[in-house]
């Protein structure tokens, strides 16, 4: 969980300014094997939650370490740690395919589904038939 994307047909790996700066983009060509990929997102909830556990573990830590904070510093040390953790985005983004070549793999993974079903009923009927 904790690398940079890579392309999801050749395994490139990206940098992290690169990573950075195509976050606004959905849709990407690999400066690699030219192929088109698109950006997912679906990683940034366990940094959030990240986030927000050690958000609170600060605070927590904040409020009894020191007898006079008030909300103002509660919200700059929130503010701090979300700039930090935003660091980390590139981290736990992921590239998937995208258009045909997704097609022909979700083809391919339904076919094989459909292989082993057929493998199954065949092994079925041929128990069936030694009884």
């Amino acid at each position: 969980m904790f690398r940079l994307p890579v392309c999801p047909h050749c395994h490139a790996i990206y940098r992290y300014g690169d990573v950075r700066k195509s976050l606004n983009t959905k849709i990407h060509t690999c400066y690699h094997c030219k192929k088109q990929f698109k950006t997912s997102f679906s990683g940034l909830w366990i940094l959030f939650l990240i986030a927000v556990v050690i958000g609170i573990f600060v605070n927590i830590f904040e409020m009894t370490a020191f007898s006079g904070t008030n909300v103002i510093a509660l919200m700059i040390t929130n503010i701090v740690l979300i700039l930090f953790f935003l660091l980390f985005v590139p981290f736990f983004t992921k590239f998937r395919k995208f258009g045909a070549d997704a097609q022909k793999s979700e083809n391919i993974q339904i076919s094989k589904k459909q292989q082993k079903k057929q493998t199954n009923k065949n092994a079925v009927r041929s128990s069936n038939k030694r009884r």
